[in-house]
């Protein structure tokens, strides 16, 4: 993971990069159900993570996302993992993507990490995944639109957004996978520099 990361950042090294602490989002249900607080129907079906920060994506091309670590379905640690923007006064969710595609318009993350780092950087390029996040992708691969549109159907252009990550089911222990067992999903905001002020000496 610490290698894809440097990778990422070497590729877009011409612009500013501001990366993005990811937490555990929702409570597991066995505590939950002790501090009466309500899950609002989520629970240990799955290893729930959030974006500590909010961020805001405009419409530049210089202006994107990078989420990258571990595919939780090809390490073993779950039968389906998935990655969804939300706009974040309601949570709103309006762009997801998938460790694999399941139909037409779905956009799948398996696979990616390829597009940064070769098999000979490291053997386990199969269980890791770097999916890019803009406005527009204009047909690039690994890559999910955010549309400028209303809750729902996606977010205006100075909403503030969070991403949430999913990995569902442990194959081995029949519930959602441990926090203390996964590497968490990153986020990495890349954006233009600032203009660099040049006083002429005369």
């Amino acid at each position: 993971v610490e290698k894809l990361r440097e990778a990422i950042l070497k590729r877009y090294s011409n612009l500013s990069a501001q990366e993005h602490m990811t937490t555990q989002w929702v409570m597991q249900s066995p505590i939950a159900l002790q501090t009466m607080t309500n899950t609002l129907g989520d629970s240990s079906d799955a290893a729930y993570l959030i974006t500590e920060q909010p961020f805001k994506l405009s419409d530049s091309p210089d202006d994107f996302l990078v989420i990258y670590g571990v595919n939780h379905k090809n390490s073993g640690k779950a039968v389906y993992h998935n990655i969804i923007i939300y706009q974040a006064y309601k949570y709103c969710g309006i762009a997801s993507a998938y460790d694999h595609c399941y139909g037409p318009e779905c956009v799948a993350f398996a696979g990616s990490a390829a597009e940064y780092l070769s098999n000979k950087d490291t053997g386990d390029i199969d269980q890791l995944y770097a999916l890019k996040v803009a406005r527009n992708c204009n047909g690039e691969p690994y890559c999910l639109e955010v549309p400028i549109a209303g809750c729902g159907k996606g977010t205006e252009l100075d909403d503030d957004m969070h991403v949430g990550f999913r990995a569902y089911i442990e194959p081995e222990s029949k519930s959602g996978p441990a926090y203390t067992e996964l590497l968490f999903d990153r986020v990495v905001h890349f954006t233009a520099p600032p203009p660099v002020l040049e006083l002429d000496s005369k």
